[in-house]
């Protein structure tokens, strides 16, 4: 994908994400008053806390 260039990715409910949920970008997790663009080359999971964590893939948990 080039800068500038449209592109149709999932969106996902925020409130439809409980923990252990995961998934890779690109992405948007949409919730009322927010988003969080989840880029290609980067995954999301809900952590046990409710927290949305982004990790480069690659990379595992800290």
């Amino acid at each position: 994908v080039k800068a500038g260039e449209m592109r149709e990715v999932p969106m996902y409910r925020r409130d439809d994400l409980t923990p252990g949920c995961k998934f890779a970008g690109p992405g948007i997790i949409v919730e009322d008053q927010t988003s969080t663009y989840v880029p290609q080359g980067f995954g999301a999971r809900i952590a046990g806390n409710g927290y949305i964590v982004l990790e480069r893939n690659g990379e595992s948990e800290r």
